[in-house]
């Protein structure tokens, strides 16, 4: 993998933080599928305020141990969740200025459970165990939509007592206190029992008729996105399944998402409406193989990574030794040993394992399918040719690694780099994976001034104004101490330190 860093939420934690997403919302009846509420009338907090609050829990999502950035499941993330949020724009759910302010940002989270949660101002975050578990992907789209309507019908804010919406500050900084707490559940769970802690959590109550709403929104979007309706069907049937296992804490989203016969029934009736109204056919079909193969190379490495434990990495090894060409999964079990095999650090098995994979493919193979294991290939550094030039991000910095990779790499090179990621930057200057790589690229090239500016983008864009802050001043001081740098790098340098001096200072008020 070319990045990963972790959070290990406590199931605790988890649950207060998806509760704090999941709030009490009133009743609402649809009269046909585009009959969408009138957002926002019934709360005091602004979209505005509502950011400013998911900036906050961000940042230390971002900081946390177990947040994962890995760009071949972000984009297998993205791909499902894009056609979803742009339904919802198409038919009203989500209006502009939701669009245009809120984040629309989505964390992997490095924990086996099955879970997925909203936050305010349109953040949300996946844990790898759903994407693992999720047969198809429609059942994955299907939680997703859930969650992006949670978001979209302003369930958050319109939850808030009016008191706490107007101190959105001292709510985050609970949550937030919530999150350094971690590691001591029990103290967690004491802290939401007392003081202001224990009326805020009075709030963040379920209701059937907040997750009906959810359920009845999240349906409208599928079929126009391109997926079934049905896997909203798959995905209560898998979690009816676990619910009737005794609870390992492997399913967090049953107790936070009540799975009621209500609930249920009302999407088995729904599906069938769906199926007798004979809309038109979607832009996949979940009974061909090859439409599958893709999500089970991602179940498969979301798997994978969501344990980095010895003991589930040889699961998986013993998985992909036992495996026969002639299983339905024989491709994804090969891909799991791969990079299990990877990660335990051996080379020439994970290789092996990796040729089983390629030889398993064949000109029937979907483009998207083939591209996933050439990137794996890439990934176990298997000679492999990729363009640094694609206007694919996966593909793109997948190049960059590599080039990184080669040994005696020339400056020709590597400004070839510089400028391919400053172009993909200049458009998509919110990549902090991208900015972290310019500053690699820029150290490489002995030139650590331009290195400290793009390592605190990096920090901008994961919401850290402090650190980009101390990124700056360090280049500054290298300017004082004679670095020779270019007259519009000294500008900028010096202009982003008295930018984030302010906007550091008025964050702090903000907080008192």
């Amino acid at each position: 993998m070319l990045q990963t860093n972790g959070m290990n939420f406590s199931h605790s934690l988890i649950t207060a933080l998806i509760a704090f997403s999941l709030l009490l919302t009133p009743s609402l009846t649809l009269q046909a599928q585009s009959a969408l509420p009138n957002l926002g009338d019934d709360t005091s907090m602004t979209l505005g305020a509502e950011r400013r609050l998911g900036d906050q829990i961000g940042r230390e999502i971002y900081r946390d141990a177990e947040y994962v950035s890995d760009p071949v499941l972000d984009a297998y993330i993205g791909g499902i969740w894009q056609p979803l949020l742009a339904e919802a724009k198409r038919n009203g759910a989500m209006p502009f200025e939701m669009d245009t302010q809120f984040a629309w940002h989505a964390f992997l989270v490095r924990d086996k459970s099955v879970n997925a949660f909203a936050l305010p101002g349109g953040y949300f975050g996946v844990h790898l165990g759903l994407i693992a578990l999720s047969e198809t992907p429609d059942a994955l789209a299907s939680v997703l939509a859930h969650e992006t309507t949670h978001v979209t019908q302003r369930h958050i804010s319109r939850g808030m007592s009016k008191e706490s919406a107007s101190t959105p500050w001292l709510v985050a900084s609970m949550l937030v206190g919530l999150l350094a707490m971690r590691t001591n559940p029990q103290m967690a769970s004491a802290a939401m029992a007392t003081g202001q802690a224990a009326s805020i959590q009075g709030q963040l109550n379920f209701s059937r008729d907040f997750e009906r709403e959810a359920d009845r929104i999240g349906f409208t979007l599928m079929q126009p996105a391109g997926y079934s309706p049905e896997g909203f069907v798959d995905m209560f049937e898998m979690l009816g399944k676990a619910s009737r296992l005794s609870d390992s804490g492997n399913f967090p989203y049953l107790r936070t998402h009540p799975l009621t016969t209500e609930r249920v029934a009302d999407m088995r009736a729904r599906v069938g409406e769906f199926a007798r109204s004979k809309a038109p056919s979607k832009a996949t079909n979940i009974d061909d193989a090859n439409y599958l193969l893709l999500h089970r190379l991602m179940a498969a490495r979301a798997g994978v990574m969501a344990d980095l434990s010895v003991d589930a990495q040889k699961f998986y090894l013993q998985q992909g030794d036992a495996a026969l060409p002639t299983d339905a999964k024989y491709a994804a079990t090969q891909y799991a040993a791969a990079l299990a095999a990877w990660q335990t650090k051996d080379v020439a098995r994970a290789r092996r394992f990796y040729e089983r994979l390629r030889a398993s493919t064949s000109i029937k193979t979907p483009p998207a399918a083939l591209q996933a294991v050439r990137w794996l290939g890439a990934e176990l550094q298997v000679p492999t040719a990729l363009d640094v030039t694609s206007q694919n991000r996966v593909e793109m910095l997948y190049a960059v690694n590599q080039t990184m990779l080669t040994s005696g790499v020339s400056a020709a090179e590597l400004g070839n780099v510089t400028s391919r990621l400053q172009d993909w930057l200049s458009i998509h200057p919110q990549d902090a994976d991208a900015w972290s790589w310019l500053s690699r690229v820029q150290l490489a090239q002995n030139k650590p001034v331009r290195s400290a500016i793009a390592r605190a983008e990096a920090m901008r864009a994961q919401l850290d104004d402090s650190a980009a802050l101390a990124q700056y001043q360090a280049a500054q001081s290298l300017i004082r101490r004679g670095m020779q740098v270019d007259s519009i790098d000294a500008a900028i340098v010096d202009s982003k330190v008295r930018e984030l001096q302010t906007l550091t200072r008025e964050s702090e008020k903000k907080k008192r």
